[in-house]
């Protein structure tokens, strides 16, 4: 699968790295979950079983390897990026922060935001000079 990587500087919190692929049991998703310096919450999840390359307590910064793209969970059989933010309760959808991107290719709207029902593709993360 595709390499997932940190949207922004954090601290893992959590991990799951042994379901397989195909395993649709809910909860049954590998994951990697950072806690950010402003407390906010990202969940990336349905990564390939035995990728995940973080462990808890580990700093991550942007562009930082975590794992690899599969379909783990209830993933529809597809393989995908299932990435939320939350302000600080994980989970609680009321809590979900909208997120934007700039490095993505396809349709964004006008501030930034991914389209319902459409697919994307991330393009290459480059650091910005220093």
């Amino acid at each position: 699968g595709s390499v997932v990587t940190a949207s922004r500087p954090g601290v893992v919190i959590a991990v799951e790295n042994n379901y397989n692929d195909n395993d649709h049991t809910p909860g049954h998703n590998n994951r990697v979950v950072l806690r950010h310096a402003d407390s906010s919450l990202a969940w990336y999840a349905h990564l390939q079983k035995g990728s995940v390359a973080v462990n808890p307590k580990d700093s991550v910064d942007v562009g930082q390897e975590l794992g690899r793209c599969g379909l783990s969970g209830r993933s529809g059989g597809i393989p995908h990026l299932h990435f939320e933010v939350f302000r600080s309760n994980l989970y609680n959808y009321a809590d979900a922060i909208p997120i934007s991107f700039r490095n993505v290719s396809g349709v964004i709207d006008s501030i930034g935001m991914l389209q319902p029902g459409k697919a994307y593709k991330a393009l290459a993360y480059e650091k910005s000079p220093n």
